[in-house]
């Protein structure tokens, strides 16, 4: 439902009224900097240093790269490169989310982000497909509710979900599920 194209000004005013004809409509990104392209490469000069800093090797947990579409190399110094790359390079991201959900079996997806515009994304590359795809943070409820509905989603599907923290200091009493109101709520 959605295409980002990155151009010149001019260029991009000259195809407006094609988009609009076709239906579509389009807004300026709210910045600048032409991030994932090659106009970018002299900012990535100067990220340089602060990547040549960082050690870099593999984890516990796949880390995918929207470079390549795939997940990132075991070599530190590949690894280095590419994620230095991904300022630079266009963003594969739909390709990158079909290769986890079809070659690596990947089938939960779950957004860590100011927005949750990512996770819309994900379901339209995976429609028809098996999947579940939750924000952890929508604009449009509070953090805690996000966090809840996210927890709930979760233990809907049988992850295992330790609830635990969420009432570490304060009471909780079991709810039956048998239709029957507790006692001590019928009180109050």
């Amino acid at each position: 439902h959605q295409v980002v194209l990155f151009g010149y000004e001019e260029d991009v005013e000259k195809i407006t009224p094609a988009i609009e004809k076709a239906g579509g409509f389009w807004d300026k990104m709210p910045f600048k900097m032409a991030y994932h392209t090659p106009l970018f490469a002299s900012v990535v000069d100067m990220l340089r240093p602060l990547y040549d800093s960082l050690t870099f090797g593999p984890g516990h947990t796949p880390v995918y790269s929207c470079v390549t579409a795939d997940q990132f190399p075991p070599d530190g110094d590949k690894m280095r490169e590419m994620a230095i790359a991904t300022w630079e390079k266009r963003v594969r991201f739909r390709e990158t989310i079909a290769n986890m959900n079809k070659k690596d079996d990947v089938k939960l997806f779950i957004e860590v982000g100011p927005s949750g515009n990512l996770t819309s994304f994900v379901q339209d590359t995976l429609q028809g497909k098996e999947h579940l795809a939750i924000s952890s943070n929508d604009q449009r409820r509070p953090g805690l509710l996000q966090l809840q509905h996210l927890l709930a989603k979760l233990y809907v599907v049988r992850k295992e979900v330790d609830f635990t923290h969420l009432f570490k200091h304060r009471p909780v009493r079991n709810a039956p599920l048998d239709g029957k109101m507790p006692e001590d709520a019928k009180k109050k």
